[in-house]
């Protein structure tokens, strides 16, 4: 039998994690732009 890679993700996977991804995303590590602007700063 064939599991779908994208049907799994979709159906078992992200249940169970999505809110410690809801947690984690907005305040977690600081996108690429934000790390980049910050390290551009000159006080």
């Amino acid at each position: 039998d064939h599991v779908d890679i994208i049907t799994f993700y979709n159906e078992l996977f992200v249940p169970p994690v999505k809110p410690l991804l809801v947690e984690l995303g907005p305040a977690g590590t600081p996108t690429k732009t934000a790390r980049a602007s910050e390290e551009n700063k000159t006080d």
